[in-house]
This record gives C-alpha cells, sequence and structure tokens, in this order.
C-alpha cells in the first residue's frame, strides 16, 4: 500500500503550532474542545495525530474499563465515512467502519445483506481491542447497539496452542446462524472435515482456516474465499456471530412484550415472532433490534449505544457538528413521513424507537468527560439538551473533539487551525501550471498526489518543470496551510473528479485449486497414475499402526483408491466440457496410459504448428509507434475512472506491442463495463496522434454513433 511519508506531511504539520496546541488541551484533559478549519484531508492527519493519544492498550486504565481507548470519529454520512477511512490507511492508521444498514427508512435490509456483518465485525474488533480508530456516519451513531455485556459473551478467540472442541464449535457457529456447507465459498458458512474447520465471517475479505489435533489447535490461518488458497498465518482469530443480534427465546419473548406496548402492534407480530423463534433470522429483523435489546420509552431514549463500546480515556471526535445536528432534525422528519407509510404495510416500531438523540448522545459524552466539580453543570446542560435522555446510564470517561465549519457567537473561543480548503482547476492544466509557479517563488512545498502509479507517472510528466513531489496515494482532498507554506493537492482537483472502480472489481483474483479441502463429495478428480476417479471422502485411518489421514477416491466397477495426505499433489480437479461427466477409468486397465499417449501427441503436433505460424509472424515487421506524448498523458489523466488492475497491465501490453516493430495481435476481452473500451480509446488517440488512420468497429449501429460522439 502507498503511504503518505512519515517524514513527509506528517512530520511537517507536527511543528504547526494550533495543532500543537489542541493536543495540549486534550493531554490537559480539557473537554470538550471546539475547533474549526479541520478541511479537506486534514480530517484524516488530525485524526492520525489523535490516535497518537490514545493510553496505553495495556494500561490499568484499559484494564479496569475491560477494553482499550478508541477515537471515534463522527462525520455525516457513510460516503464521508469511507472517504475518512480511506485516507487514515494512507497515513498508516488503521480505520475501521461502523456501517449504518444503507437503506431507506423503514426499508427492511436485505436478508444476510453484507452490512450485518460489518456491524458484528466492528462491534468485535472494539471488544478484542483491535479498533482503535473507528469512523461512523451520523446515523451509524446514533442507531441502537445491544448492549456490551450481551454481545461480549458471543465473542471468543481461537489461537494457536489452544484446546478446542470440534463438536461444540461446531454447534455454537450453527446457533450463530452459521450454515454448514461440504466446502465454504460464500459469507456466512463454515465446514468441518475431519481435523480443518474453514469458516467464513460476513463482514471479512478472506475466511479463516483452523487446523487442529484432536483437541488442540495447530494452525489458524487466512485464505482467499474465492481462490480457496493463499494461506497466510495468523496464529488467533476471534470468531463473533453473523449479526449484531442472536435470537434466543428470551430476547424474542422481551420483544413481544416490548411490541405489545407499542401503537399498531400489539398482537401483530405473530409471523415475525414465530420465523424469529424457528429460523433465528427474519426479513425486516433489524427494526426491531432496539425493542429486543430493552428499549425504555420515550423519544430517542434506547439503553445502548456505541458510546459504552469505548474504553476509558477514548477520544469522541465529531466531524462539521452543524452538519450532524442539522442532519439529526432531517432524518426524524424522513423517518416520521415514512412511518406512516410503512404501517400500511404492517407494523413497526416508530421513529423514536429506531434512533437515539444525536443531542442526547453528545451531551452524555461531554458529560462524562466533565471533572468532578463540574459534573451538576454538565448534568444540567445535557438534561437541556436532551430531555428525554435515559437516567443513570453511564458511559466511560470520554474526551470531546468538536469541528465547527461556520462561524457563529461563540466562534471567538473556538481553536481555528489555520487550514485552508481545496481549490479546483476544473481540468486546466495550464491554469494550474501558473499558479503552481507562483506558489513555487512564493517557497511553498507542493505535494500532488494520484490516485494509482500510472496517474502519478503521467503528472511527472506533464509538470517535469516544476520542482514537487507526486506520490501515487489516493487521498479524498487537498488543503493548504499558509503558516508553513504546504500545499497538498488531489489529482481530481487538477482534471476533475475521478471515479473508484466498486472495491469487488478491484480485489477479484482467480487461482488454481491447491488442496483437497476444496473438493466437494462427487467432485470428478484426475490421478496421475490412475486416471479420472470420483472424490468421496477425507477419511481417518490406522494402517500399520499409524493414523492418518487419506482421500477416498472411487473408480469403476466399484473400485476404491486411498490416497495417503502426503500424495496428495498427485489429484487434481478434473476440467472438462461443463454439464457432461466423464468417464470413470477402470483400475489397472490401459485406457488410462492410452488417453495420455493420445493427448501427449496431439499437444506436440499443435506446438509444432504453433511453432511454424510465430517463426513466419517474428519475421514479419510492422510500423512502431512512437513513446507517449504530453498529449496521450494529458488525455489518459483526464478520464473520469480509475483504472483497475488488469487494466493498467492491458494498456501497457497494448502500448509495447504498438511501440514494437512486429505486427499487433492481441484480443482484450473482460465483462461488460470493465473498461475494455477505455483501453481501446487509448489505443486509437496513440495511432492518431501519431498520424496513423484508425478503423473502429461496432456490432451495432446505436454503439457505432455513441463511439463516434466520443471522438468526434
Amino acid at each position: 500500500m502507498n503511504t503518505l511519508p512519515p517524514q513527509g506531511v506528517l512530520d511537517r504539520l507536527s511543528a504547526h503550532a494550533p495543532l500543537k496546541a489542541l493536543l495540549s488541551l486534550l493531554r490537559a484533559g480539557a473537554t470538550p474542545v471546539d475547533i474549526m478549519e479541520a478541511e479537506g484531508s486534514f480530517a484524516a492527519v488530525l485524526a492520525a495525530f489523535l490516535a497518537r493519544e490514545l493510553p496505553d492498550p495495556g494500561g490499568a486504565a484499559s484494564a479496569a474499563r475491560g477494553g482499550p481507548a478508541s477515537l471515534l470519529v463522527v462525520v455525516p454520512t457513510d460516503q464521508e465515512a469511507e472517504a475518512l477511512a480511506s485516507d487514515l490507511s494512507l497515513l498508516g492508521v488503521e480505520a475501521d467502519i461502523l456501517p449504518w444498514w444503507r437503506t431507506a427508512a423503514y426499508r427492511p435490509a436485505s436478508p444476510r445483506a453484507r452490512a450485518f456483518g460489518e456491524r458484528a465485525a466492528a462491534l468485535a474488533r472494539f471488544l478484542s481491542g483491535r479498533a482503535r480508530v473507528v469512523v461512523a456516519s451520523q446515523r451509524a451513531f446514533v442507531t441502537p447497539l445491544p448492549p456490551r455485556e450481551a454481545f461480549e459473551p458471543l465473542v471468543f478467540p481461537v489461537e494457536v496452542g489452544g484446546s478446542i472442541d470440534p463438536g461444540a464449535l461446531a454447534e455454537r457457529l450453527a446457533s450463530y446462524g452459521y450454515l454448514r456447507v461440504p466446502r465454504v465459498s460464500l459469507p456466512g458458512e463454515f465446514a468441518l472435515r475431519g481435523e480443518v474447520l474453514d469458516l467464513a465471517m460476513p463482514g471479512d475479505e478472506d475466511a479463516v482456516r483452523i487446523v487442529f489435533e484432536y483437541d488442540r489447535v495447530e494452525r489458524v490461518a487466512s485464505f482467499d474465499l474465492a481462490g480457496q488458497a493463499g494461506l497466510r498465518d495468523l496464529g488467533r482469530a476471534v470468531l463473533r456471530p453473523m449479526k449484531e443480534m442472536v435470537w434466543t427465546k428470551e430476547s424474542v419473548d422481551a420483544l413481544e412484550a416490548a411490541a405489545s406496548a407499542l401503537p399498531n402492534c400489539a398482537g401483530r407480530l405473530g409471523p415475525l415472532l414465530e420465523e424469529l423463534r424457528e429460523k433465528g433470522e427474519a426479513k425486516g429483523e433489524e427494526l426491531w433490534y432496539a425493542l429486543a435489546h430493552g428499549a425504555a420509552g420515550g423519544a430517542g431514549e434506547v439503553e445502548s449505544s456505541v458510546l459504552d463500546y469505548l474504553g476509558e480515556g477514548s477520544i469522541l471526535f465529531l466531524l462539521d457538528r452543524e452538519r450532524l445536528v442539522a442532519q439529526e432534525e432531517a432524518v426524524r422528519k424522513e423517518y416520521a413521513g415514512l412511518y406512516r407509510t410503512a404501517l400500511k404495510d404492517g407494523p413497526v416500531p416508530p421513529p423514536d424507537r429506531l434512533l437515539a438523540s444525536f443531542a442526547a448522545l453528545e451531551a452524555r459524552a461531554v458529560e462524562s468527560g466533565a471533572p468532578a466539580s463540574a459534573a451538576p453543570a454538565a448534568a444540567q446542560a445535557a438534561a437541556a439538551a436532551a430531555p428525554n435522555a435515559p437516567a443513570g446510564k453511564r458511559v466511560p470517561r470520554l474526551r470531546v473533539l468538536r469541528d465547527y465549519a461556520l462561524r457563529d457567537a461563540g466562534g471567538e473561543e473556538r481553536l481555528r487551525l489555520g487550514i485552508e480548503p481545496p481549490r479546483s482547476f476544473f481540468g486546466n492544466v495550464r491554469y494550474f501550471k501558473e499558479e503552481l509557479a507562483s506558489l513555487l517563488k512564493a517557497g511553498y512545498e507542493v505535494r500532488v498526489f494520484a490516485e494509482t502509479d500510472p496517474q502519478a507517472e503521467r503528472i511527472r510528466t506533464l509538470l517535469k518543470d516544476y520542482a514537487i513531489d507526486v506520490r501515487a496515494a489516493g487521498i479524498s482532498a487537498g488543503f493548504s496551510v499558509p503558516a508553513l507554506k504546504l500545499l497538498v493537492v488531489q489529482e481530481g482537483e487538477i482534471f476533475g473528479r475521478r471515479k473508484r472502480v466498486p472495491k469487488s472489481v478491484k480485489s477479484a483474483r482467480s487461482s488454481v485449486i491447491d488442496t483437497f479441502v476444496e473438493l466437494n463429495p462427487g467432485d470428478h478428480v484426475v490421478h496421475v497414475n490412475y486416471g479420472i476417479g470420483r472424490f468421496a471422502s477425507v477419511e481417518r485411518m490406522r494402517v500399520l499402526g499409524n493414523e492418518r489421514d487419506y482421500v477416498k477416491i472411487e473408480y469403476a466397477d466399484d473400485e476404491t483408491v486411498f490416497v495417503p495426505i502426503e500424495q496428495v499433489n498427485l489429484v487434481q480437479r478434473y476440467i472438462g466440457n461443463e454439464g457432461e461427466a466423464p468417464r470413470l477409468d477402470r483400475l489397472g486397465s490401459k485406457s488410462w496410459e492410452n488417453r495420455k499417449n493420445k493427448v501427449r501427441k496431439s499437444v506436440e503436433e499443435l506446438a509444432e504448428r504453433l511453432i511454424r505460424i510465430y517463426a513466419r509472424r517474428k519475421a514479419a515487421r510492422g510500423y512502431a509507434f512512437p513513446p507517449d506524448s504530453d498529449w496521450q498523458l494529458a488525455f489518459e489523466a483526464s478520464f473520469p475512472y480509475e483504472e483497475t488492475v488488469d487494466q493498467l497491465r492491458c494498456i501497457e501490453e497494448v502500448k509495447a506491442d504498438m511501440e514494437s516493430v512486429k505486427p499487433m495481435d492481441r484480443l482484450v476481452c473482460g465483462d461488460v463495463g470493465y473498461g475494455k473500451t477505455e483501453i481501446a480509446m487509448r489505443a486509437c488517440f496513440k495511432a492518431a496522434t501519431a498520424g496513423k488512420q484508425v478503423a473502429f468497429l461496432a456490432p451495432t449501429t446505436i454503439l457505432a454513433e455513441q463511439h463516434f460522439e466520443n471522438f468526434k
């Protein structure tokens, strides 16, 4: 991962006087601290400095509270939360996101949606001490959570050298909602085969593999769920439920009792309650979590929130507080309007049971950090801000930092950070160069950050006459510090906003299957010596006094071969025509040897033909296009979408072919929307700027007209 150099931006800003003053206030225990001008990606820089101020995870305060301190940053929207977490990762700070449900108000989330697992993962990381920095949107912040004492027993570690009861663990995972399958392929599944347990927890990119010997854990590793390969030792894994709520008889009964006191709900939850009792899940169950958690009566009254998961000495950073406050009123109006519509389709809880009061949570956090002498005044302020807040609910002692964007009557008391917002040059490279020359003459240090390495190289070439630092690190926005004469520019501010491709596209990988654990009973396999058979199972057998695992493979005439686990490299998955089952080989027959000899001869003939063809092509000569010009670089830099890894590889290979004297014969293929046209447009532009004609063929008239407009 590309990160901002530690001796660069961070060290330069550590000498900034307002930042030093802010950190001094926090160290002195002042709370709340109000600031202004946390502009652009400087908010991430500030969060990185705040993370350094957290108490030692192994300190006495952490032990007293039952967990280490964390930094919780609250931003207005989910998109801003993702951008801030990305900026923090570039600064070398690992940040978790506590997501909201990503649905409209009163619209149930899809069953087993990713948000369920992500929220449970964030809470588990809180409890395990791994969530030092957490970013949450305003809606996620005010959404009720299960009480800490209820969720904490559901999370447990598994580590190398520890004891394990595979049967009991399988039953526990099933009670959490995990589905037992022969081979893990989707989040929410687990497989127990022999002495290997695979578990795919929703919210994690990789699955976990636990290898044990009898009742002792021998190995804990992660592996790629898509390719079922790439084991990486972890040593320890924290297992958790699929969702933040594990329905039990007691919790369903509590929901039934609480719902009976709500308008339009008494006696109408029969189907939902029955489904929760039988299956442990139901569509729209997240709407009822707050009641099952034990919510009291009154607007915004919830028994537990994310504040209860913070350790002693944690920092609550409210970014752009004006928007956070204004958004609460907008959200409540949205819920109130949709509540009446939702009642037509069935019983739903009222808005005040789904969302806590932002003002109440903020006041509670401020009160927790107030000195003992100021506690009564803080309590009065909390009561004035949120009169319906639950009485007696305590949270750990917190330090509160609030960022304001607008000046009001109390603005003079706020600490101004002296940061200016990012500027936009609207794709006018010439204008940017003029501004750059003026700033450099004034003694500014300018740093430009691009999304990708190729984009950074293009910018370096375009700005080769200027003494600036260009790096590949996709920050969300730039900022300026006039006091330090420092300017940070994000590439989108030069060329226009670039759009990132979906994470699923960027991270898609393919790899060969390399282990017997990835086979399902009934899959056809090929043994190097015995031919095509059918995988049956992995069995534990005692032979000559030694107990070991064997791979059982079935062949024709009901014959069976047991392959020792040490020789599993001789077994591969059969790859043939889809939908056609191959004929099983007979042990001892010559059919397998004859088939191998026939294939070997065909391969030799094909290789000979290919050698003759490529020998003739190598002797031919074509036109070598010149290297990329400044026009080519500026053209490619203006593309709105960030290139995927596969796109970058294809672009590089196509250009290499065009600049070679050898004739190009290349096919670029990919799924719809993966960017094949962008590769073709780069090649066309390169050919046109070299003075050559380009023929662009399209399968339909409409598509041809669209491309005509693109090139016009």
